[in-house]
């Protein structure tokens, strides 16, 4: 088992590292041992079903990306499925091209509609802000 944890605390916020059992299918316990005085508890995380850690690896990701899209729902899912082990590819319009977020933010369209397929990926993120309405445009896109 990995066992590990953080001593410090920043603005009177303990920070706790979760520490993760070598055999993740399994509980080992809530608190390791007991707590000496100035020592902070080694936590230890498990988890069933639907909260258990995915494993993606081998999985492909399609985002699709057009002008003013909402940064949070292109971002967030593109950082946090590559963390998962996924192939993530931004689609758009055009292949190559820019596209600016609603704040300024700009994405890179790796592929465009036209070279790939539906068949070709395990899951399709679509954006919300103003994309969504210049996406349905594109009859390969829909």
């Amino acid at each position: 088992m990995v066992k590990g944890h953080v001593r410090e605390r920043h603005d009177s916020v303990l920070a706790v590292l979760l520490v993760t059992a070598a055999d993740e299918h399994r509980p080992t316990g809530a608190l390791s041992g007991a707590v000496e005085p100035g020592e902070w508890p080694s936590l230890v995380r498990w988890q069933y079903g639907y909260h258990r850690n995915m494993d993606l690896a081998e999985k492909k990701i399609a985002i699709l990306v057009d002008n003013f899209y909402q940064e949070m729902e292109v971002w967030y899912p593109l950082f946090r499925f590559q963390e998962a082990g996924a192939t993530v590819i931004t689609v758009g319009a055009k292949a190559g091209e820019t596209y600016a977020s609603k704040l300024g933010y700009p994405v890179k369209c790796q592929l465009s509609y036209d070279d790939v397929q539906a068949a070709d990926f395990d899951g399709v993120v679509v954006p919300g802000g103003y994309a969504p309405d210049h996406i349905r445009r594109h009859p390969k896109a829909n």
